[in-house]
């Protein structure tokens, strides 16, 4: 499966976060051309941290915002309640 989703940072910033095939690629979105990250993430948390660091600024969690697709398979099930 894959989707699109965008979320934003304490700091104003966006991120686009692209999943396709197995891979997560985020990209900070500016006025000009789209600023890839560098790398590829396996689970929507993970590339959740990489924007956090990229960014230097806390991800705003509730401005995630699905815009295409499912991500379902892209969230980390293995964590226990």
């Amino acid at each position: 499966m894959s989707f699109a989703a965008q979320v934003q940072c304490e700091d104003g910033t966006y991120y686009d976060i692209e999943g396709e095939g197995g891979n997560i690629h985020c990209y900070r979105i500016t006025y000009g051309p789209r600023e890839g990250l560098g790398e590829a993430f396996k689970t929507v948390p993970d590339a959740l941290a990489a924007i956090q660091i990229h960014a230097g600024s806390n991800v705003d969690w509730d401005s995630y915002s699905l815009h295409r697709g499912d991500d379902d398979e892209y969230w980390d099930d293995d964590e226990e309640d």
